[in-house]
């Protein structure tokens, strides 16, 4: 292997472990602040970066928010696949009833706050 290529995947792993810390950061902001009280900044310092080292990862706060669902989902769905097809234990991962660990709480309550935000303001309760 060229020391080229060598550089290239340690920037690549560079890159992947700063979008992981900014993705694990937003979480807690998220968890902390809610959806809508966490703002960029208060990503960007959790993360220990500025707004601008942010924002080369990151085009935006949505995107991040993309990551983690993408992340959420894909959990809950290997999960299921290793459930053996046992479908209680599938209904369960999907109604998100398993014993509720901080990270799984945290993850409940950021796509409820999402779903919510899909509902329109005049739409009837």
């Amino acid at each position: 292997m060229g020391e080229s290529s060598v550089t290239e995947g340690k920037v690549l792993q560079k890159q992947r472990l700063r979008r992981m810390e900014i993705v694990a950061a937003a979480q807690k902001c998220f968890a902390e602040k809610g959806l809508h009280g966490a703002s960029v900044a208060d990503i960007a310092r959790q993360a220990g970066l500025s707004v601008g080292q942010l924002y080369r990862v990151f085009a935006s706060k949505e995107e991040i928010i993309e990551v983690i669902v993408s992340e959420i989902v894909n959990a809950r769905v290997g999960e299921m696949v290793a459930g053996n097809h046992d479908l209680a234990r599938m209904a369960s991962v999907l109604a998100g009833v398993l014993p509720a660990t901080e990270s799984t709480k945290n993850d409940n309550y950021l796509l409820m706050e999402i779903n919510a935000e899909g509902v329109p303001k005049s739409a009837p309760a």
